[in-house]
C-alpha cells in the first residue's frame, strides 16, 4: 500500500500560537483567582479553575500536534497523523461536560 492518497501534514508546526495561548491562559487564571479571592467571589474562583482546565487541554493538543507532525518511521509506515485525533479527545470531552 502506498501513501499517495493521504494529505501531507506540515512537518514544522508553528509552536508560537499554542505557547502564547498557554501563557495568556496562565495570566487569566492567575488574575481571576486573585480577583476571586480578594473579592470573595466563588464565581471568579470557579472561572479560574476552568481556565486551568483550558491550560491542560491546550498542552495536550500541543503535544498532539507535535506528535502528528513527526515523519514516518519503521514502526509507523504511514506517519503519525492519527495521533492528532487521539490527542483532541480530552478537548472534546472537556467541552461536552459543560
Amino acid at each position: 500500500m502506498n501513501n499517495e492518497n493521504q494529505a501531507p501534514l506540515p512537518q514544522n508546526i508553528d509552536s508560537k500560537r499554542p505557547l502564547s495561548a498557554i501563557g495568556v491562559s496562565i495570566v487569566l487564571a492567575a488574575g481571576k483567582a486573585v480577583a476571586g479571592i480578594l473579592g470573595n467571589s466563588f464565581a471568579l474562583i470557579a472561572d479560574a479553575i476552568e481556565s486551568i482546565g483550558d491550560i491542560f487541554t491546550t498542552c495536550i493538543m500541543f503535544i498532539g500536534l507535535k506528535t502528528a507532525a513527526r515523519p514516518p518511521d519503521k514502526n509507523h509506515l504511514y506517519g503519525h497523523g492519527k495521533a492528532g485525533s487521539i490527542f483532541t479527545n480530552p478537548e472534546s470531552h472537556d467541552r461536552t461536560q459543560c
